[in-house]
């Protein structure tokens, strides 16, 4: 699951805090999906302002300009006053019931520009009234809405970066990126969302104890730390491989496996959210334990991630309060990894600005060794990464690139039917091929280089 959380407030009038009248400009959409760094600039540059949405960029200027602009043009307004275009980031926006008098122009991921042309519809949108979240049970949730004055970038394709993959990989890497069984790991979805794991239910209580058996029975030792959820004890399933000559580099491979829905009381299947993610730091369990890493790989199942993180941030803090965070070399979370809303298989990457250069080896590795098209974000929130990043640990979430168009986000119907094993399985190559290369893993029995026997002389190719 994707939450902003913020606290509960009476909401700000936008009406006063909008900018001065200005003239009335046009504004336009622009399609920039991979249409390279040096073409992207061009349309920055005769454009002026503008926001980069991933494979959309968006703009108000003089009529002229935008007309002119290289990058093809998908939608054009006239007349509008700049100062009633509002950025608003949300947790799932595209499921937002927008108040009347409010028009979304461009949305990308948490991110939509919206149109308010009265005080009255500007109020409502500040309110935050139209985007109530779920039954309460989370906490009061708001978006955060700012006037649009600046360019900035939200999201940004690799396609249209001017960075090109610097990373070499070396066998062990390769290795356990073809080691990931996306079957494997899609058996292990249906198993999790044959439970409802709804923080308050009792069927948690047997995903936590299969997860408990699935580590262990990796030969790892597993630890179960509790807290409190609302009066509910919850626990992490907390599994750790010990690096076998650098025990003191930490590599940590966490996501949430509680979920819930419209009705939790009654159904939660949660497999997109997230049992999907769960699965899949059992599966890179499966697949880098067996290659006896260098450095220490913690595993982690968090709980009570639905009402506001509480797992990962009960985990981040006990990791800062006993003097361990200077160990953490890298931490990779995974919300949402198995939905694909069409053949285009896209993985967003989201960390804060100041790990940036952390997502350059992931862009390598989907480059490398899956047919993945890569996002990236600076703009961080809502899932198990933001506990870590907001105590500068360096952090990061791997989430397919549709979550927001997801049909079954938190729904009774989020079932494993709905996900595609290429998804999951290709987010999870990267993962593996990463985390192999930097945590030192070594080659498992079964790491050929060769695929076809060739002593016999007759074998012309090689698989």
């Amino acid at each position: 699951m994707r939450i902003l959380i913020v606290a509960c407030s009476v909401g700000v009038s936008l009406a006063a805090a909008a900018l001065a009248q200005s003239p009335l400009q046009a504004c336009a959409t622009f399609d920039i999906d991979q249409i390279g760094a040096e073409r992207l600039g061009q349309t920055k540059s005769e454009l002026g302002q503008w926001l980069e949405l991933g494979d959309v960029l968006f703009a108000c200027g003089p009529t002229p300009d935008l007309l002119a602009a290289s990058a093809p043009r998908l939608r054009l307004w006239r007349s509008v006053d700049p100062s009633e275009i509002f950025l608003v980031r949300a947790a799932h926006p595209g499921n937002a019931a927008w108040p009347e008098g409010v028009a979304v122009l461009a949305r990308s991921g948490p991110h939509a520009v919206v149109h308010a042309a009265t005080a009255e519809a500007q109020d409502r949108l500040g309110q935050g009234q139209w985007h109530a979240h779920l039954n309460g049970d989370d906490g009061c949730q708001r978006s955060i809405v700012s006037p649009y004055s600046r360019s900035l970038v939200l999201a940004r394709q690799s396609a249209n970066s001017r960075r090109r993959g610097t990373t070499t990989f070396g066998l062990a890497a390769a290795a356990a990126a073809g080691a990931v069984d996306a079957q494997r790991w899609f058996a292990d979805v249906e198993t999790l969302a044959s439970w409802n794991r709804y923080t308050h239910g009792s069927q948690i209580d047997d995903a936590s104890a299969w997860l408990e058996a699935q580590f262990s029975g990796l030969g790892l030792p597993v630890t179960t730390p509790t807290f409190s959820v609302s009066g509910t004890i919850a626990n992490n399933v907390i599994a750790t491989w010990t690096g076998v000559t650098r025990p003191n580099d930490w590599y940590l491979v966490g996501a949430h496996y509680d979920s819930t829905s419209q009705n939790p009381g009654s159904s939660a299947p949660g497999a997109e959210d997230n049992a999907s993610g769960c699965a899949g730091v059992l599966e890179l369990a499966r697949v880098l334990v067996p290659r006896q890493p260098e450095a220490t790989i913690i595993f982690v199942c968090y709980s009570g991630e639905e009402q506001g993180l509480h797992g990962s941030e009960a985990h981040a803090g006990a990791i800062v309060t006993a003097g361990d965070a200077s160990k953490l070399q890298n931490i990779v979370t995974m919300d949402m990894i198995g939905y694909t809303g069409d053949a285009d298989l896209d993985v967003l990457l989201e960390t804060a600005a100041a790990f940036n250069s952390t997502l350059d080896v992931f862009e390598d590795a989907a480059a490398a060794f899956t047919s993945l098209r890569t996002v990236r974000s600076l703009n961080p929130f809502g899932s198990d990464h933001m506990p870590f990043l907001n105590r500068g640990l360096p952090a990061l979430l791997t989430i397919e690139n549709d979550w927001d168009s997801y049909p079954g986000y938190h729904s009774t119907t989020d079932l494993p039917a709905n996900l595609s094993q290429a998804m999951g399985g290709g987010i999870l190559q990267m993962n593996a091929a990463v985390l192999a290369e930097q945590a030192g893993a070594g080659t498992a029995s079964g790491d050929l280089l060769f695929a076809d026997g060739f002593e016999d002389g007759t074998t012309t190719s090689w698989n």
